[in-house]
C-alpha cells in the first residue's frame, strides 16, 4: 500500500492529538492549589554500620530487606513550577544478613579431625518501625514529572532483632547431629535515637491525579545512638509509592 502526503498528515494529526491529550491529563496542579496525598508502597531498607559478628569473630554485612510504606501527604503548589509538600508517614526500615555459620574443629594429637562443632544462624534480620515526617520541595520540568527533595525526620517507634541458631556436631566419620533450632528475639528499643534525621531525592510523574513515585532516603544521623558502639548505624532507603491527589 502506498502512503501519500495525506496519509502523512492524518497520522501526524493524530499523533498531535495524542500527544495533546496525554499532556492535559498529565499537567500539575495550578499555583494556589492545595492538594491532600495519600499513598501506598514498598521499601527496600538497609543500616549502614550495622555490622554482626558471630561466635568465630567473623563480620558479617547488613542487606536490603522489604518493607512497606503507607502515609498521607499535604501539598501547596505555591508557584507554577514549584510545590512544597508536608507528610506523615508509617515506615517499614531496617535490613536483614546473610545465612551463615561459625564453627570450631577439634584435632587429636596427629592433627586429624575428632569432631567439628558449630552453629548455623538464618533467617537474621533487624526490623524498625517509624513515624517519618518528610518535607519536600516539587519542582517540575515538565508536565506531571517532577524532582524532589527536602528533608524527613523519624521518630522510631519500636525495633527487633530476630534470628533463628541452630547447633550441629560433625563426628569424624562426618555424620552430623543437629540440635533443636533456638529462637532470638531482641528489643532494640533501647538503643534507638528518639530522632533520626535523612535527605531524601526522587523523582515522581503524575497522570490523572495518579502519582507513581520514587525516592532514595539517605540517612545523616545515628539510629542507634544511645547504646551502639560500633560505626554509625546511618538509614538506607529506597521507596516506591502510588499516590493519588485529593484537590481542595
Amino acid at each position: 500500500m502506498t502512503i501519500n502526503r495525506n496519509h502523512i498528515k492524518r497520522i501526524f494529526l493524530a499523533l498531535s492529538l495524542l500527544a495533546f491529550t496525554v499532556a492535559s491529563y498529565a499537567q500539575h496542579p495550578a499555583a494556589g492549589t492545595f492538594s491532600v496525598i495519600p499513598r501506598l508502597g514498598v521499601s527496600l531498607s538497609s543500616l549502614s554500620g550495622m555490622m554482626i559478628k558471630t561466635t568465630d569473630a567473623v563480620e558479617h554485612s547488613p542487606r536490603f530487606k522489604p518493607g512497606v510504606v503507607a502515609g498521607v501527604d499535604f501539598d501547596y503548589q505555591f508557584m507554577p513550577n514549584l510545590s512544597v509538600m508536608v507528610g506523615v508517614r508509617y515506615s517499614q526500615q531496617g535490613c536483614k544478613y546473610d545465612n551463615t555459620k561459625s564453627e570450631t574443629t577439634t584435632l587429636d594429637g596427629n592433627h586429624q579431625v575428632v569432631r567439628i562443632t558449630g552453629s548455623g544462624y538464618s533467617d537474621w534480620k533487624n526490623q524498625l518501625h517509624l513515624i517519618t515526617v518528610p518535607i519536600i520541595l516539587n519542582g517540575y520540568i515538565g508536565p506531571g514529572l517532577a524532582i524532589k527533595t527536602g528533608v524527613e525526620i523519624g521518630f522510631p517507634l519500636s525495633g527487633r532483632m530476630k534470628y533463628t541458631e541452630t547447633g550441629y556436631t560433625t563426628n569424624d566419620k562426618g555424620v552430623t547431629v543437629y540440635t533443636k533450632p533456638e529462637y532470638h528475639d531482641y528489643d532494640l528499643k533501647p538503643t534507638l535515637s528518639s530522632v533520626s534525621v535523612a535527605i531524601p531525592v526522587g523523582v515522581s510523574y503524575e497522570f490523572s491525579n495518579v502519582i507513581i513515585d520514587a525516592r532514595y532516603n539517605l540517612g545523616l544521623t545515628n539510629l542507634h545512638g544511645k547504646l551502639y558502639v560500633g560505626d554509625k548505624v546511618k538509614g538506607r532507603v529506597a521507596e516506591f509509592t502510588a499516590a493519588y491527589r485529593f484537590k481542595l
